[in-house]
């Protein structure tokens, strides 16, 4: 296959990125657009034709510049690799899947249609000039000038261990024969009559070990750009000034919040003066105590209580205090300006207010009893 071949679609999400590139998306808005146009055009042309790894580069690269830049030229300063980020939320990425993989399991659904579905034209094309009386599995692929078809060949091992043939039988007394059929399997899972594309993705690329920060991040409810402060926190690659001094950059190396000791995450988001003033005023509320340590806090707020909507507001309120403790961290280095932490704790009050409102309607629908407004004016207010 030439460029030639792919170009149209390198252009189609170029376009894309392109139009949204004015708009001043935040990250999570991004990280959405991806997931949600890029991927399903993507999948549109993988569900066709097998893309060449130099299109799958190409667009993947396009992909982590938007991501981190907004625009698709260059993605020079990432805070996460891209093959970090294309791994399950549970293992620390986000999600997002690796392209060269996306398209291999595509193609296993083209040679699943060459056993499976008779009616289609392509499928009986492909059996009359490329198959005709020689077995799929044992055929030369590599005799044939279709590029796609000798790339389909070359995954014969792969999808074998997933076509199972269930043989023909005679049916009542009659002598009329029952024609073999195909069914997919995978793994110990009963046999299918269809492809299941997310279930073979997740057979082929089981998730990782599970972070132990996972929980804290991902939970339902949150607010896409705080969780996104939050996850690149978990993975310490907010650019504290300790890792700044560290890399040859000369600069003060000073909490810009209290001005006491050195930046670094720890200070930053607990051991501030600044920071527990604003994170201990609503653990104070329903009278917990944190730890004090960065991970051992992360983890604390898996489980710090009993009640669930404790639970899920505390979660929801440190996930604000990091985004708002931050934004004011940087405010202070580009603009000069500085608001007390009383500021800071009524702006993450009205936030939360706000989020609760229509959380609380959807949980009165699933599960009536207390709801997280009630808490909230109850504990929080």
């Amino acid at each position: 296959m030439v460029r030639q071949d792919y170009q149209p679609l390198l252009d189609k999400l170029l376009a894309r990125f392109n139009s949204w590139t004015a708009r001043h998306l935040s990250f999570a808005g991004r990280l959405q657009l991806i997931h949600s146009v890029i991927y399903s055009t993507i999948t549109f042309w993988a569900s066709v034709f097998i893309l060449p790894n130099s299109c799958i580069e190409e667009i993947e690269s396009m992909c982590s510049a938007f991501l981190w830049k907004g625009t698709p030229n260059s993605a020079r300063g990432a805070k996460v690799n891209w093959e970090s980020v294309c791994t399950p939320k549970e293992s620390g990425g986000l999600r997002v899947k690796r392209l060269n993989n996306w398209n291999k399991v595509f193609a296993l659904k083209l040679i699943w249609l060459i056993f499976a579905a008779g009616g289609s034209l392509w499928v009986s094309w492909v059996r009359l000039h490329l198959i005709g009386n020689q077995c799929f599995w044992d055929l030369d692929g590599s005799a044939s000038s279709s590029w796609i078809w000798r790339n389909l060949c070359k995954l014969r091992p792969l999808a074998k261990q997933f076509i199972i043939c269930e043989v023909g039988s005679v049916v009542n007394l009659d002598p009329e024969v029952q024609d073999d059929f195909y069914l997919w399997k995978i793994g110990d899972a009963a046999p299918s009559n269809s492809f299941s594309t997310a279930d073979t993705w997740r057979h082929l690329h089981p998730p990782g070990i599970k972070v132990d920060w996972f929980d804290s991040v991902w939970f339902k409810g949150r607010i896409p750009k705080h969780a996104i402060i939050a996850w690149l926190n978990s993975r310490h690659r907010l650019l504290t000034r300790d890792r700044l001094v560290r890399w040859g950059f000369a600069v003060p190396s000073t909490c810009l919040l209290c001005s006491s000791m050195d930046e670094t995450r720890q200070l930053l988001f607990f051991d501030c003066s600044y920071t527990k003033e604003v994170w201990h005023h609503f653990t104070g509320k329903v009278h917990l105590s944190p730890p004090s340590t960065f991970e051992a806090g992360v983890r604390w707020l898996k489980n710090p209580c009993r009640d669930k909507n404790i639970t899920w507001i505390l979660r929801l309120l440190y996930q604000a205090s990091v985004y708002s403790i931050w934004k004011e961290r940087n405010s202070r280095i580009h603009s000069s300006i500085f608001r007390p932490a009383s500021a800071l704790i009524q702006e993450i009050k009205n936030i939360i207010r706000a989020h609760l409102g229509p959380l609380t309607l959807k949980q009165r629908l699933s599960n009536p009893g207390d709801s997280l407004l009630v808490t909230w004016f109850r504990f929080f207010l």
